[in-house]
């Protein structure tokens, strides 16, 4: 087989993969039909035809890049509308963002709702990857603006009012409060100089996944020191109380007012949050802002590994020697 048939035969088994069987005989013949015709230029220009030949298929590429190129023609992606190309991955993350948030708010479905907004948004950047490679397109513009209404939708569930609590949410606020209370009468007895000679507090090291990372699986850990009561000899007790009662007060104080601000605002169908519409706006910029800056680095990554691989193929292809 001479190199000719050769390289159309692997350009014809490429465009198999994707293509259907009229439309690979067309697309084959008329690559058959630009090397004839470059050999005999070449040949013209009083070039040896077996350079001539070489020249020809180095100048058209490795059969992979031309069949790549060929199925991006015939799919329409070459002049297809970004925002169409998008469209797909802009609704699910939108979905991915603000459906999970509106559980989030009104405690439906906790863990399944954390696990949603960490991975399917991962997911859609992945998609968002591979869409960049098939397509050999710049989508950030369009992305860019699926971002800003996921922002929106996202930071709008997390303020709408939701449907009035359960009973059994209520009790659990209110005995969790109570509870609360209970420590602080411990600790107004530690201020008074009649510490509890059983009970003291501990510190305890908790990690807090508070900052959202936008198309990450996961949070960044943030650690915060707390304290938690304890059973203790009277010694140990007494000295518990002089090292960490302080800012053990501190810490109570601030669950306290956590709480019965929440407590209030469940009994009366409102989000715990009350967030202010400047803070909102705020939240919709940094949040697509940094959804973009990902996106952006994606694009550049996923476009430049292709002409890279691209380039390879084409120095290594033994089709092309």
């Amino acid at each position: 087989m001479n190199p000719i048939d050769a390289y159309l035969v692997a350009l014809e088994k490429e465009l198999s993969r994707h293509l259907s069987e009229s439309e690979v005989r067309v697309r084959v013949d008329e690559v058959r039909s630009h090397l004839a015709m470059d050999i005999a230029d070449r040949v013209t220009a009083c070039i040896d035809s077996d350079d001539a030949s070489r020249l020809a298929r180095r100048a058209l590429g490795s059969p992979r890049v031309v069949a790549r190129h060929m199925v991006r023609q015939a799919r329409g992606y070459d002049s297809a509308s970004a925002i169409r190309l998008t469209l797909l991955l802009g609704l699910v993350l939108v979905v991915s963002l603000s459906l999970p948030m509106w559980c989030m708010v009104r405690n439906i479905q906790m863990e399944q709702s954390v696990a949603v907004i960490h991975w399917l948004p991962f997911l859609v950047l992945i998609g968002f990857g591979a869409q960049v490679v098939r397509t050999q397109r710049w989508l950030v513009l369009p992305m860019a603006g699926w971002s800003i209404v996921a922002s929106v939708a996202m930071i709008w569930a997390g303020m709408i009012p939701f449907t009035p609590p359960s009973k059994r949410v209520i009790d659990q606020s209110k005995a969790s409060l109570a509870d609360l209370r209970q420590q602080d009468r411990l600790v107004q007895q530690w201020r008074a100089g009649r510490p509890s000679t059983s009970i003291a507090p501990e510190v305890a090291r908790n990690i807090e996944y508070s900052f959202y990372v936008p198309f990450s699986p996961i949070n960044l850990p943030g650690a915060k020191r707390t304290y938690v009561l304890t059973s203790l000899p009277p010694a140990q007790a007494a000295e518990a109380w002089r090292l960490n009662g302080k800012a053990f007060e501190l810490d109570l104080n601030q669950q306290i007012a956590s709480s019965e601000h929440w407590l209030r605002d469940i009994q009366v169908g409102r989000t715990a949050s009350e967030m202010v519409y400047g803070s909102a706006i705020l939240g919709v910029w940094s949040l697509s802002m940094h959804m973009t800056e990902v996106l952006l680095v994606v694009n550049v990554l996923m476009l430049g590994l292709s002409n890279v691989l691209g380039r390879r193929r084409n120095r290594r292809d033994p089709l092309l020697a």
